[in-house]
């Protein structure tokens, strides 16, 4: 038995789907897709679900999955996610980039059986993954850990990104410059992660970078506690 969290903008599939799990003795809860991302996170970021299924494409809303996953990706503990998709090319991007995460634990179409969906989030919850292998196709190589490198001077930009900040005007108060200094450097960042091949987008935005960051949050969190430990150092000396 888990606590199940299902987002979806579909309020027959979401109750069909809540009564399915009920009968199999899972806690659910129902989230047809809110408007406002912050009142998503409001009344979810507390509710310690061990696991989210998330409808892949939102029409017409003002987040995406991408968005949600940044979002969940934050509360602690971080609830593993499936991913539900009625498949398709044209979901291509949206399937690739939200295997990506390391939250994301399963993949399933919305025509699975009952005893499909069941297996796979009996093996979710039970600490493993499964992805129908038609989704299963699109998972990425494993997501490369960035280089030390990539900070340069931009380093406190890509901290400030890891730790929520996700506008160049937060960014801006938090180094002390103007917004159109960050916007400037978050152009070059993006340049450098294509030049990697680090970014799926050619033309990066300040939310890819802020995906990317939360993605590698602990990672950044790491490099910000070495960076700190070696200015103050310097300054020491």
């Amino acid at each position: 038995m888990g606590r199940v969290l299902i987002l979806d903008d579909h309020a027959v599939f979401g109750d069909g789907t809540k009564l399915l799990l009920e009968n199999r003795r899972h806690v659910v809860e129902v989230c047809v897709w809110l408007e406002d991302l912050h009142l998503f996170e409001s009344r979810h970021t507390r509710a310690n679900f061990d696991l989210a299924l998330l409808d892949l494409v939102f029409p017409g809303q003002q987040f995406d999955v991408l968005d949600a996953l940044y979002a969940m990706s934050r509360w602690r503990p971080s609830p593993a996610v499936v991913i539900l998709t009625a498949g398709g090319e044209s979901r291509r991007h949206f399937i690739e980039r939200a295997l990506e995460w390391p939250i994301v634990r399963g993949g399933m179409p919305k025509s699975a059986s009952a005893c499909d969906l069941d297996r796979c989030i009996t093996a979710v919850l039970a600490g493993g993954q499964l992805y129908d292998h038609e989704i299963s196709a699109y998972r990425p190589p494993a997501v490369r850990v960035p280089p030390d490198d990539l900070l340069g001077p931009d380093a406190r930009i890509w901290f400030a990104l890891a730790r929520g900040r996700t506008s160049h005007s937060a960014i801006a108060a938090e180094l002390g410059c103007r917004p159109k200094t960050v916007q400037n450097r978050v152009r070059r960042m993006g340049d450098v992660l294509v030049a990697r091949g680090l970014s799926s987008n050619p033309q990066p935005t300040l939310r890819d970078l802020a995906h990317y960051a939360a993605r590698h949050a602990t990672y950044f969190a790491a490099m910000e506690r070495r960076w700190t430990r070696d200015r103050g150092s310097n300054a020491g000396q």
